[in-house]
């Protein structure tokens, strides 16, 4: 089974881009699209029309480019960017208590994995807090809060 795919909006005016054109690249993303389109309260949204360059610490200071999932602005003047991640990668993984290679490349791909959503995250705070938008990590821990399951 596929977890990716495209997305036809049913109120195609509140998509700003070309609506012919969102290919969603998870389940989460694909709920989070049907919620936008449906909430009465977005003005209008876009998918990865927003790029913010940043700097890489996993990388050595590497410059980057972060493609944020979503930017939302709501009808009380509210903009959002909002990124959809599993809680995992939110959180610093614990050191293996097993030393085998196999566990030792596991717990690096995903330090490192969070290190460079935490170089992300803290560029995309102070982008909002230039534009006097807010920035959300949305994950399956407090998507409810918004009326979703993943």
């Amino acid at each position: 089974m596929a977890y990716s795919g495209k997305f036809c909006p049913v109120n195609k005016d509140k998509y700003k881009g070309d609506w012919k054109k969102i290919k969603w690249r998870s389940r989460w993303e694909y709920k989070f699209l049907k919620h936008l389109d449906a909430n009465p309260h977005v003005k209008w949204y876009s998918y990865e029309t927003v790029i913010i360059p940043y700097k890489s610490t996993a990388d050595g200071g590497k410059m980057r480019r972060y493609y944020m999932d979503f930017i939302v602005h709501y009808d009380n003047g509210l903009t959002c960017l909002v990124e959809i991640k599993p809680h995992h990668e939110t959180v610093m993984p614990n050191a293996p208590v097993k030393l085998s290679e196999s566990s030792k490349n596991k717990y690096f791909k995903k330090a490192y994995t969070y290190q460079v959503n935490q170089d992300k995250w803290k560029t995309a705070q102070l982008f909002c807090k230039d534009k006097g938008w807010k920035f959300f990590i949305l994950t399956e821990k407090n998507a409810a809060k918004i009326g979703l399951k993943f």
